[in-house]
């Protein structure tokens, strides 16, 4: 089971602790990336980027939503070489940019 915990920054204390079911997010292959927050709308937008998919967590439900799991558009593209001022850059290379 993965987690997410809400804490507030000024005083440094959990708000709440959402725990993410292995059927949404196996703990062996997830690997949280991103949390977008929508508090107008009660949702919270998690990027599960070990599968490639977006979790959608219902503040007021309480329920997850996984979309995208495995889908074409979340998955790298074969042959894809990622560049900065037209100088790629590899991700079995470690170390800074040059």
């Amino acid at each position: 089971m993965n987690q997410v915990n809400q804490s507030d920054l000024n005083t440094n204390k959990m708000i709440q602790s959402i725990n993410i079911l292995n059927e949404v997010a196996p703990y062996r292959t997830f690997f949280l990336n991103n949390v977008v927050v929508n508090n107008k709308n009660n949702f919270v937008y998690i990027i599960d980027s070990g599968n490639g998919a977006i979790i959608i967590y219902n503040m007021k439900t309480k329920k997850f939503l996984l979309v995208l799991d495995r889908h074409y558009s979340t998955q790298d593209f074969p042959g894809f070489v990622f560049d900065i001022d037209n100088k790629p850059v590899f991700k079995d290379r470690p170390g800074p940019l040059k």
